[in-house]
Formats: structure tokens, sequence, C-alpha cells
């Protein structure tokens, strides 16, 4: 029998990480990180983003988000030490090759550089990693990506051997992140499992956005009317309490995006 090699695909992670950036502003950038809508990162579209995949050199490439600092944060009422999340950690650095021409509207390179080369320039940043998509293709409605507002904070430029090939700009965090958030219009669509209101039942209510389970996003909440009737935690687990006929609401709101829906509860 022949030998044909290992059954398994090789991953080129590279190619499945999608780097897009566009000035921050009123008519450029994100009108809202927590919610990027598809017509504003259209690649040279309304909001100017531009693919900066093609830009990026992988070799020295440390920007993404890290896990917040912690802070002691007590309050007059607390015995002991209180932990607390601090600001979120999330930039770093981005390597660019130089383009060869410069001022050429046709090359990623030189538009890349126009927009970074500058010390303390706004620019939002979208990553996408969402399975095998590759950085050569749109990003599209219901893709999880990062979202990100950052400043640019000067470059490392090195003119020496291969260093002369590009320069490493850093990214520094301006407070408003969207992780895992979904592309496209936040509209909230819940998800109830089977027998949902059964008394005494326990399970989780779920939310999609744009199809993409959300349940987990930060930004995601729940809210029961009257938790006589049915009561519901983060994560969308609840316990139904009431007895039959009893009847409550239950509010999600998406906070980042500022949209929201309702569940009619009726045990039974």
């Amino acid at each position: 029998m022949a030998f044909t090699g290992p059954n398994y695909k090789r991953l080129s992670s590279d190619k499945n990480v999608t780097i897009a950036l566009a000035p921050t502003g009123a008519a450029t950038g994100l009108s809202n990180v927590f919610e990027p809508e598809q017509s504003e990162l259209v690649y040279g579209g309304a909001g100017a983003f531009l693919n900066a995949s093609p830009a990026v050199s992988w070799n020295d490439f440390d920007f993404g988000i890290q896990e917040s600092d912690r802070e002691s944060d007590p309050s007059l009422a607390d015995d002991s030490t209180f932990e607390d999340f601090g600001q979120q950690n999330y930039g770093g650095g981005i390597s660019f090759f130089y383009p060869k021409f410069y001022d050429d509207a046709s090359s990623d390179l030189s538009n890349v550089y126009d927009v970074t080369e500058h010390e303390w320039t706004l620019v939002d940043v979208v990553q996408r990693i969402d399975g095998e998509k590759p950085n050569n293709t749109a990003i599209e409605d219901g893709d999880f990506v990062h979202a990100m507002r950052t400043i640019t904070d000067g470059e490392d430029n090195t003119l020496e051997g291969s260093d002369a090939l590009r320069r490493t700009v850093q990214f520094l965090s301006q407070g408003e992140v969207a992780v895992y958030t979904v592309v496209g219009d936040h509209d909230l669509t819940p998800v109830e499992p089977a027998n949902a209101w059964a008394e005494g039942n326990k399970a989780r209510l779920r939310v999609t956005i744009q199809g993409r389970d959300v349940t987990n996003m930060d930004t995601i909440s729940f809210l029961s009317d009257d938790p006589d009737v049915v009561r519901i935690t983060a994560g969308g687990f609840y316990e139904v309490t009431g007895s039959p006929s009893d009847t409550a609401t239950i509010t999600i709101v998406d906070e980042g995006a500022g949209t929201s829906e309702t569940v009619s509860v009726t045990v039974t």
C-alpha cells in the first residue's frame, strides 16, 4: 500500500489573523467600539479602514489583549482587602514593512504608513481571529472581532540589517475595547431551552447576535422583574421559583451596544 502521508492539515496561523485599522474620528473609524458595523469595515469605504495584514511583519508581532490588572479596592464596610479589576490591558507593538514607494494610494504598505507614521495618533484597530478566515477576505456581519481604540506611541526604527525593512509601532490603550464582539447590528435573539419555564426548572437562557452565541460576553446582562417567579444571574443561568400560571419578564441587555430584548415567562 502506498504511503499517503499524515491525515491532517497544517494551519498557517498568521494567514488567519486579520488586522484592520483606521484613524479615530467623526468620519472615520468605529462609531461604537462595542457594535462595529460591517459598513464601517469595508476597506476603503466610509470608515476608511485599511486591511493592514499585508503590511504586518509576523516575526515580532506582540499586539493583543491581556488579562486586566487586579487592584485592592475595599469599601469602608469591608473587613479586609477587596480585589477589583483594574483598567483593561490591550495594545502592544506591531511591526510594519516599509513601503517601496511613499504616497502611493494603491499600496497597502504606503496607506498603513500614512496612518501610523506620527506619534499620538488615535487609531481604531480591529483584530479578527475567527476560525479559518484568511486575512485576504473581507470582514463580514457575524464575524467575531476584537475592537480597540488606541493611540500610537512612537516607533522603534533601527535601520540596521534586516531591520531596515520594517518599523515597530507601539499602540497604547485608550480604554475602549470589545473582546470577541460581533460585527453587525446587535439585535438580540433569546434562545430558550426545552420546557424552559416548568415549575422548579433550572436551566440556561442563551442569546445570540447575528447567529453567534454571545451569552458569555461581559456586556450582556440579564434581569428578572420578579425573582419570586424566576431568578436569573449572569450568563443566563436561571431557576423557576414561581407556581403555575405566574408570570414575569426577563430583560436581556447588551450594555455596550445599548440594545435589549425581553422574554415573557409563564410558569407551567
